[in-house]
């Protein structure tokens, strides 16, 4: 399973609005970073009183209400911020990140737009490219994405958000002789980037390198323990290299701390369909089709049942 980077770029982006010069809603964000959401939420409210125009109260506001997972508020508020205010400034891009979130890929697309036509500095371009890139992926548009990241690293050639997802785009486009450069890439912006190794582990999957994939994911395991990707994934080349029951014991440990994955579900019913236990599997690529897995990666899963599972 490929990693995907827009939380890196939503982090940065509420990064930045908490450090807008002049921000008249900076002590909200100081409440949020100390993560006194409640207190957050009655802050916005109390400066949009003051200010219906305030565009970081609205921000605030929806950055405290997401916290407390009343999304319907959390998109309310960013889409009211945005009938006061116009789409000239930040809040249309981070609605766009929420809905994104949401997996609301054409709606976040939608306003990832408006955000890059209209975003008035460099920056926030970066930000609505990384993003909408991102959106791109989850639907496929790989070749949408590959365009917007590409001039995001145009305009920031340190953005290690935008080569992480290059490598991941690039086998999907057919330049897959490119994947490892732009890890490297990433790497060399910052070393820490754990998602990266196991974006290279997937790649040596992908040339049937299993052994080498299994010391990548070790080593992200090493660091984050519980990484439901990276136990996934290596239970995938467990699987490959004959260990059947070791990689069953990746697979459940993935499903286990990241039960949304339905990569997990389709390598756990590869490993059934190994074992002989055919009804298994098809449960497994069942939940599989279920959680959404054509829509994130095409129709391996139907094929998969209709081979297997239709009596």
């Amino acid at each position: 399973m490929k990693t995907l980077c827009f939380l890196v770029a939503m982090g940065m982006l509420i990064s930045l609005s908490a450090q807008t010069p002049l921000n008249k809603a900076s002590e909200c964000f100081d409440l949020y970073d100390a993560k006194q959401y409640q207190a957050a939420l009655k802050c916005a409210d109390g400066k949009i009183k003051n200010d219906s125009m305030l565009v970081e109260a609205y921000i605030a506001k929806g950055m405290a209400l997401i916290e407390l997972k009343k999304y319907q508020e959390a998109y309310d508020a960013y889409s009211l911020g945005i009938q006061r205010t116009g789409v000239k400034n930040e809040l249309i891009n981070h609605r766009g990140v929420f809905l994104l979130s949401l997996q609301e890929f054409d709606a976040a697309i939608k306003d990832l737009s408006i955000a890059y036509e209209y975003a008035p500095d460099d920056t926030l371009k970066r930000f609505a490219l990384v993003n909408r890139a991102a959106a791109y992926m989850s639907i496929r548009q790989f070749e949408m994405a590959y365009d917007d990241l590409l001039a995001a690293v145009k305009l920031d050639s340190s953005d290690v958000s935008a080569y992480i997802n290059l490598g991941v785009i690039a086998d999907e486009i057919g330049k897959g002789e490119l994947t490892l450069k732009y890890y490297e890439k990433a790497l060399s912006l910052d070393s820490t980037q754990m998602m990266v190794y196991v974006n290279i582990g997937f790649k040596y999957q992908l040339d049937g390198q299993h052994d080498k994939a299994i010391k990548c994911f070790n080593k992200v395991l090493e660091a984050d323990p519980n990484d439901g990707v990276a136990y996934n994934n290596r239970g995938y080349s467990k699987m490959m290299t004959g260990d059947l029951k070791g990689a069953m014991e990746d697979v459940n440990k993935a499903i286990k701390l990241y039960p949304a994955n339905s990569y997990a579900y389709r390598n756990r019913a590869l490993i059934y369909l190994r074992m002989d236990k055919q009804d298994k599997a098809c449960d497994d690529i069942t939940e599989a089709l279920n959680k959404g897995f054509t829509t994130m990666y095409g129709d391996e899963m139907e094929k998969l049942y209709n081979k297997n599972c239709l009596k």
